[in-house]
């Protein structure tokens, strides 16, 4: 088969979420499956050749079976003419850019890892992923702009037009079926595995590059209001006058109205120990979250969750909510909070940190938890889908 794929999600120089999602799949399917042609497909006006995809496809000339294309539109003006005209279809302007030599004369699947713009041609067989409908549910959480983007996106009609969807939890299987009113035969939950990790670095390294005090509380994420960084902020104001509570490490991209985030902390007694890091580098993640003390992760809403189980298999107690699926994704191998409960929250930390038979416990359950979650799996039954099984 010869199967289009979206990878505009990693023309970025740093990869959080879909990104990874995208980057994991694509990885797999080139190693699991040479009898498919693959042909990614990116857009960008602007110079994207330092990003992700430029530095990956580098890596894979020597894959036969992979093929990049890129254009260069104005993402605006692309987007405004798939949304009011349908056109241009992308897989016809690959085609076009296709160098005779491979051989490609038409495309069987067009995969999208995240829902976005798109315009196909109407034979084309359409494979869509979602990660969630949390601008469905929970619509307070993103700007104007945000909510803007979902409704002009129509990821109602993403789902119609689709003729395989792909959900990553089935929470989030339920909750399209459920809001969108799609027949759940055509949807298929499909579990990630955990994004890759690099090896080891001494943590003395991360702890200079970083400025990291010696051990601390961790959370691993954007700073936006659907991950409720603010109720971490205020409940470890609760705990933090003991003699055995750590500093809090809060880190990860600023994403959209988090200013709450920022004068919660401003406003904390214990702001001196209320670390903001920034973005965590790939090949620093492993040792970042294998010092944590406990990992809190406490958000109102998630189709899966990625963090919480990189830091399971990282060996370091998990804290999370009741929210979407992470209780579906982390089964007992976390203490599930309220995320709405500032006092539960606070009382889960002073809970790990003061029991070392809760912590060890949890540290034992959650490597197992995360060895759950594998992209062999997650390959094998991607391709099942493709090929109609």
């Amino acid at each position: 088969m010869n199967i289009l794929i979206d990878a505009r999600s990693l023309t970025k120089d740093q990869l959080s979420g879909v990104g990874l999602y995208t980057l994991e799949v694509i990885e797999h399917l080139l190693t699991h499956n040479s009898d498919n042609t693959y042909v990614l497909w990116s857009n960008s006006y602007s110079d994207v050749s330092e990003s992700v995809l430029f530095q990956k496809m580098h890596d894979w000339q020597s894959v036969s079976n992979v093929t990049h294309v890129h254009t260069t539109f104005p993402n605006k003006l692309l987007h405004t003419s798939f949304a009011a005209f349908g056109r241009p279809h992308i897989d016809r302007m690959v085609l076009k850019r296709l160098p005779e030599s491979k051989g490609i004369k038409e495309f069987d699947w067009f995969f999208m890892p995240n829902l976005h713009f798109y315009a196909i041609s109407r034979r084309l067989l359409l494979m869509a992923a979602f990660h969630d409908l949390s601008w469905e549910l929970f619509p307070e959480f993103f700007p104007l702009k945000g909510r803007i983007w979902h409704k002009v996106a129509r990821p109602q009609s993403v789902c119609r037009r689709a003729r395989s969807i792909v959900a990553v939890s089935e929470s989030t299987k339920e909750t399209i079926r459920r809001i969108y009113r799609i027949p759940a035969p055509k949807i298929k939950a499909i579990y990630p595995g955990i994004p890759g990790q690099a090896a080891e670095k001494p943590f003395d390294e991360i702890q200079k590059k970083y400025t990291l005090p010696d051990n601390y509380i961790l959370y691993l994420g954007a700073l936006e209001p659907r991950k409720n960084v603010r109720g971490i902020v205020e409940a470890y104001s609760r705990v933090a006058h003991h003699d055995w509570c750590p500093p809090l490490v809060l880190a990860g991209v600023e994403g959209w109205l988090n200013t709450d985030v920022h004068e919660a902390a401003t406003a904390s007694k214990y702001r001196d120990q209320i670390h903001f890091v920034g973005f965590i580098d790939k090949d620093d993640k492993r040792a970042f979250l294998k010092r944590a003390s406990v990992f809190v992760y406490p958000s109102f809403f998630e189709g899966f969750g990625f963090p919480p189980l990189e830091a399971m298999r990282a060996g370091t107690p998990v804290i999370a909510s009741t929210g979407g699926s992470l209780p579906e994704v982390l089964g007992d191998a976390a203490l599930l909070v309220d995320p709405y409960n500032i006092g539960e929250i606070a009382q889960s930390i002073e809970h790990i940190l003061s029991s070392s038979s809760l912590r060890e416990a949890l540290i034992t359950k959650g490597r197992a938890q995360a060895r759950l979650y594998s992209w062999d799996r997650t390959t094998k039954e991607l391709l099942e889908v493709f090929k109609g099984t």
